[in-house]
């Protein structure tokens, strides 16, 4: 479906964030982050929306630094993207929790 679209339309942003979007709950985070990259070419003024996305796939596959570096992107495109900032803290908490825990 989103193929599709894309096929006659290649720099249609929403069809692209979809199809990432969709490949990642299907399990292809590869393929999703490289959608991903596809819409960052395309994006323009809605990069920091994109970088705001792919971290959130970062994070759920457990790439904390990518995570947190998308986001960081993200303020300095868009420095009022409240959601991009309190994910960012969060990260930033979750990472502070972890250098605390002393080793085995």
């Amino acid at each position: 479906c989103f193929e599709a679209v894309l096929e006659e339309f290649p720099n249609n942003l929403d069809a692209r964030l979809k199809l990432a979007q969709t490949l990642h709950e299907m399990g292809d985070t590869d393929a999703a982050l490289q959608e991903f990259d596809n819409a960052m070419r395309i994006a323009g003024a809605a990069a920091a929306v994109v970088h705001f996305h792919r971290a959130r796939v970062f994070l759920e596959v457990g790439r904390h630094q990518d995570a947190a570096n998308d986001l960081q992107t993200a303020l300095e495109l868009e420095p009022g993207f409240g959601r991009a900032s309190y994910l960012l803290q969060q990260i930033d908490l979750s990472l502070a929790d972890h250098e605390t825990i002393p080793p085995n």
